[in-house]
């Protein structure tokens, strides 16, 4: 249940029809869990086509890994 004192943002591509590639990308982080400590995973995916356009992996949580990986997306 969600929490009334936190700001609701409207999700804005509600109506946009998706109809070709490269028409939108997606991003997610996350993090996976190793004996050491943990590894990040970034990834930009086409929204159409489902494609992973770029991903990276790195082992802080830094924008520099991020950049890269945009950078190899464009």
């Amino acid at each position: 249940m969600p929490c009334h004192e936190h700001r609701k943002y409207p999700y804005l591509l509600r109506h946009l029809p998706v109809a070709r590639p490269d028409q939108v990308w997606g991003t997610d982080i996350t993090y996976i869990l190793l004996r050491h400590g943990f590894v990040y995973l970034a990834a930009i995916m086409d929204w159409f086509s489902r494609y992973v356009v770029a991903w990276s992996l790195s082992i802080t949580l830094d924008a520099d890994f991020c950049v890269d990986m945009l950078k190899t997306a464009l």
